[in-house]
């Protein structure tokens, strides 16, 4: 997120925005009210060797390409 972050405008099925600071390459992220049935978790049938663990979203960011030339 180096060369990206400052071009950051919109996440879809995330609460996102860049942190503020020297460096600003942080985008934090925080889902969305009404979505956790979205994050299916993964239910291990043996707990010792296979356990539950939360499951995978998939979201689009936007970027401007005005601010991130070097982002193809």
């Amino acid at each position: 997120m180096d060369k990206a972050a400052a071009g950051f405008e919109k996440m879809y099925s995330f609460n996102a925005t860049t942190l503020d600071g020297v460096n600003n390459n942080t985008i934090l992220m925080q889902g969305l009210p009404g979505l956790n049935y979205l994050v299916a978790e993964a239910d291990g049938a043996d707990p010792l060797r296979d356990p539950r663990v939360p499951g995978k979203q998939q979201s689009v960011i936007s970027f401007t390409k005005k601010t991130t030339p070097g982002i193809d």
